[in-house]
């Protein structure tokens, strides 16, 4: 599942003339994301999936895919694995880092609600500074519609207290 995720990146950039090719490998890839994603879901900690440095591994190649769908499942999954507590939201902050930064709209909205939600909001977070740092700098290159919810989350954060901070992102 692994292999199929992280399958052909190398093949699809070599084959761009045959698009039922590179179509197709990407609904693969995008597909094995996802199905890896039920497994991570369905994981209670028994098989140790969400902190295999193969998945790890994986995780960090399709957010860094050229097929925009393959990246939306991957910021997806981390998404909910950042969830599920602290010591995971850390073991993957540097993955959500550099997906708030991609070039699909999509993708950047989702990891950088993540960051927010898992990073910077909860005060006991050891890298809470660095994801809302993370968070500004990103401003002039975000989307208009993520800026303006950005922008009015930073503003509640910093200037309105912590009575606000709980107001979806």
């Amino acid at each position: 599942l692994l292999e199929l995720c992280m399958s052909d990146a190398q093949q699809v950039s070599s084959k761009k003339s045959d698009k039922s090719t590179t179509s197709s490998s990407v609904q693969v890839r995008s597909k094995a994301m996802k199905v890896l994603a039920e497994l991570c879901e369905l994981d209670d900690g028994t098989l140790g999936l969400i902190q295999d440095q193969k998945v790890h591994d994986c995780f960090d190649a399709c957010i860094q895919d050229d097929a925009v769908s393959v990246r939306e499942a991957a910021v997806d999954l981390v998404s909910r694995i950042c969830t599920r507590s602290e010591d995971l939201a850390l073991d993957y902050f540097d993955l959500l880092v550099h997906a708030c930064g991609d070039s699909g709209s999509s993708v950047q909205r989702q990891a950088i609600k993540t960051l927010w939600e898992t990073c910077a909001l909860p005060l006991a977070f050891p890298r809470r500074l660095e994801a809302a740092a993370t968070i500004v700098v990103r401003l002039r290159a975000m989307e208009e519609g993520v800026k303006a919810r950005t922008v009015k989350s930073l503003r509640q954060f910093w200037f309105l207290g912590s009575k606000s901070q709980s107001e979806e992102f």
